[in-house]
């Protein structure tokens, strides 16, 4: 048995392949390395880099110094940040409002809306939600 040194030295490398591989990977695989991606914090954060906030991947999508403003954490300012949208059911996340083109969903896309349900994106572009726009969801059927 392997004692806990050397087993966090592997998560440690694990993690850091992770990190240096998440940048180049599809949306699905950004979203199996979440346990291994770093959280948000206060900072610099550059154009490109991912960065997990409640449990969700986001893109940086312009570099910025968040450095004494806490409330630009990846959820509260989708103008830095775009949300990863998985590409089949199993890699479904919680609904994120989209704000413009550089989150909304595209077809194919899945999401979990608020009533639990998984929802598939039957359209380009989408920014509304099921409720608003019914004929751009399709929701997914109880077998994978």
């Amino acid at each position: 048995m392997l004692d806990k040194k050397v087993m966090y030295a592997i998560g440690q490398v694990a993690a850091r392949t992770a990190r240096m591989q998440a940048p180049d990977s599809d949306a699905n695989e950004v979203i199996d390395f979440v346990p291994l991606l770093k959280p948000w914090k206060e900072g610099v954060q550059l154009a490109g880099e991912i960065v997990i906030d409640s449990g969700v991947p986001y893109r940086t999508i312009t570099s910025h110094d968040s450095a004494g403003n806490p409330e630009w954490r990846p959820e509260n300012t989708p103008s830095l940040f775009a949300p990863y949208h998985g590409t089949d059911r199993a890699h479904a996340l919680p609904w994120r409002a989209p704000t413009g083109t550089h989150d909304a969903y595209q077809k194919g896309e899945w999401m979990i809306w608020t009533d639990g349900k998984k929802y598939e994106c039957a359209e380009d572009n989408t920014v509304w939600d099921p409720q608003i726009m019914p004929t751009a969801w399709i929701v997914g059927n109880d077998t994978p």
